[in-house]
């Protein structure tokens, strides 16, 4: 079965394809979905995952917000 390797800073875990999902990814990283992005080494669609490959997690925690008209 396919497994892909997810690391944001020196958080790292092991996927399998059906876990692959942005409400799994987002809780596992304590991301917010909707802001939620993964990139590997050169230019990336997810289309493209290669199994054994090493994804970075990117985005926003949540609270965290670059919107200045939300009040803090």
């Amino acid at each position: 079965m396919e497994s892909y390797f997810l690391f944001r800073g020196s958080q790292r875990v092991t996927l399998k394809i059906d876990d692959m999902r942005v409400n799994r990814i987002s809780r596992i990283f304590q991301v917010n979905a909707g802001s939620l992005f993964i990139t590997d080494s050169g230019c990336f669609c997810s289309l493209d995952l290669s199994d054994h490959s090493h994804y970075e997690v990117h985005g926003e925690k949540p609270g965290d917000s670059k919107d200045p008209d939300r009040a803090s």
